[in-house]
């Protein structure tokens, strides 16, 4: 699978065979079955994917213990390609919208940060990612596969090293997710390369970062030390211009959110007020987006009729940023049908 173009499409199908394991609720045993029992109907229903991959970790549902229950925090999932064996994807699931902890602690939790603590950054830099983004970090780092999925027991790291001492042969790995999922997989893949020397002690690997629809993981340093390891398409960031998450949260690109939509869909008054002084709080972090060069690769959104229309401004407006969200990524990459195979698969399994 050379093809740059067919390979993007093949990340964004994976990212979004993450989100539709993620529909589950809790982490138990019988939840972690369904989420695989969807995602296996996932990559045998869309032509794109169909005979080319399986799971062989996972998935894993995640929620939040106590705070949370009754929800997928998070979700991962890790398939190897049945055409080359050596060709594995860690696809990360996007935000359980129905969670308020999720909300809370891994897409809004911004105004902290966390230290870069892994790998060797020159001393010029000063790498930190946001709390949430660690948050995030640190559950896919520590999560395991339950008892009857693959791999089960094995953290992703863990997993991962099993994979390279049972061959001789360069390992490609890729590290998929979209909207949150976005944001943490070019941290997991920055965490992998940086930790390569624990658990890839021959250097067999190569990783690779598909973010779709991502927020800013971290400052301007991180971004400068993270676009240092990963070179050409190794770190590929797609984000729909139409869409209000992947604005987040740069200043500059924060305030263009008052901007992106015509009438009748525009942004509310004091929405627009709200988001201008987020960024004017979060100025002084200078959170910067990943990527650099051919590695940004954004897709042209144009608007969407939404019919019938909402009967009030905010809901024009946050029907908008659904759909330019959720809808614009399959179908500007040539996957129209996507989401309608995996509401197929989660009505099947649910």
């Amino acid at each position: 699978m050379t093809d740059l173009n067919t390979l993007k499409q093949t990340m964004l199908a994976l990212a979004y065979t993450a989100d539709a394991a993620d529909a589950v609720i809790g982490d138990g045993v019988a939840a972690n079955t369904t989420a695989g029992n969807i995602a296996n109907c996932v990559l045998s229903s869309v032509p794109e994917l169909s005979g080319q991959w399986k799971i062989v970790w996972g998935p894993r549902v995640y929620d939040f213990p106590i705070i949370s229950k009754g929800h997928s925090n998070n979700t991962m999932l890790v398939v190897q390609n049945t055409d080359n064996p050596n060709m594995y994807a860690v696809a990360i699931a996007g935000t359980d919208p129905k969670s308020w902890s999720d909300w809370v602690f891994e897409d809004f939790w911004v105004w902290d940060t966390r230290l870069w603590h892994y790998g060797n950054p020159p001393s010029s830099l000063n790498p930190q990612i946001s709390a949430a983004t660690s948050v995030g970090l640190s559950t896919l780092q520590t999560i395991a596969p339950v008892s009857g999925t693959p791999a089960q027991g094995l953290a992703l790291r863990e997993f991962l090293s099993s994979i390279v001492s049972d061959t001789s042969e360069d390992v490609s790995i890729y590290v998929t997710g979209h909207s949150l999922g976005g944001a943490l997989a070019p941290a997991v893949a920055c965490w992998l390369n940086d930790t390569k020397s624990a658990w890839d002690e021959n250097d067999q690997s190569t990783i690779h970062a598909y973010a779709f629809a991502g927020a800013t993981p971290g400052n301007a340093d991180f971004a400068t030390w993270m676009n240092s390891q990963f070179q050409g398409d190794q770190l590929v960031r797609v984000s729909n211009t139409l869409d209000m998450v992947p604005h987040a949260w740069n200043y500059d690109t924060m305030l263009e959110i008052q901007d992106l939509y015509p009438a009748p869909y525009s942004i509310p008054s004091l929405l627009k007020d709200v988001i201008k002084a987020i960024a004017t709080k979060l100025q002084p972090i200078n959170y910067q987006f990943v990527g650099e060069g051919t590695q940004i690769q954004p897709i042209d959104g144009s608007i969407y009729d939404i019919s019938p229309l909402p009967p009030t401004q905010i809901e024009r407006f946050f029907a908008q940023v659904l759909k330019q969200h959720v809808d614009a990524y399959p179908d500007k990459p040539g996957l129209p049908d996507l989401n309608k195979q995996i509401a197929a698969c989660q009505k099947k399994f649910l």
